[in-house]
């Protein structure tokens, strides 16, 4: 099914499918029909959930049944005006653990998964290392520095569950950011 969106201003949509009779996808367009964002499951196994800022314009949410032809299903939509809240990043130190949950309605987002990001500041040269555990969720790290460039991502553990990094890094300032792979769930960094 197909739905047009009209923004007059710049705000922040969420559209979710909170029951459905099977498995579902949500896609975002732009007016153009270029992708601007897609969910499966971040809100839970079965429950696509899209929050994204968008500019004024006309935008098209469409609702795949990725199972069969045919089914109910519960379309929530929201709309705020004005811009997104800013993602918190909190600063974690070494030595500290830090825990959450991620979730589609609440957790930021990278350009694919679901993400919450953390400060590492190194004041000395040194060793890195980190590790990402879930009993919920396929684990996934992903190493910044300052000026956002990617250094380097996390290994997996054999069933996915945890995620690692370790690496030799100059004193300065790092962000590192604690991802699901698939569902939403809590964490441990």
């Amino acid at each position: 099914n197909y739905y047009n969106v009209h923004l007059d201003k710049t705000g922040v949509i969420q559209a979710s499918i909170d029951t459905a009779d099977f498995s579902a996808l949500l896609l975002l367009l732009d007016a153009d029909g270029n992708t601007i964002s897609y969910d499966i499951e971040s809100g839970g196994d079965g429950t696509p959930i899209i929050r994204q800022q968008l500019p004024p314009g006309d935008y098209l949410l469409i609702l795949f049944n990725e199972d069969s032809f045919g089914g109910a299903y519960t379309l929530n939509y929201q709309y705020a005006p004005g811009p997104a809240a800013p993602c918190p990043v909190p600063t974690i130190n070494p030595g500290d653990q830090a825990t959450g949950i991620l979730s589609g309605s609440s957790s930021c987002k990278d350009s694919v998964f679901l993400t919450d990001m953390y400060q590492v500041v190194l004041p000395v040269d040194g060793n890195l290392t980190l590790s990402l555990s879930s009993p919920d969720f396929s684990a996934f790290l992903d190493l910044h520095d300052a000026k956002d460039n990617d250094l380097t991502w996390g290994a997996q553990s054999a069933d996915g569950s945890a995620s690692f990094i370790t690496a030799d890094l100059p004193a300065g300032t790092y962000y590192v950011g604690a991802a699901s792979m698939d569902l939403p769930g809590g964490y441990a960094l």
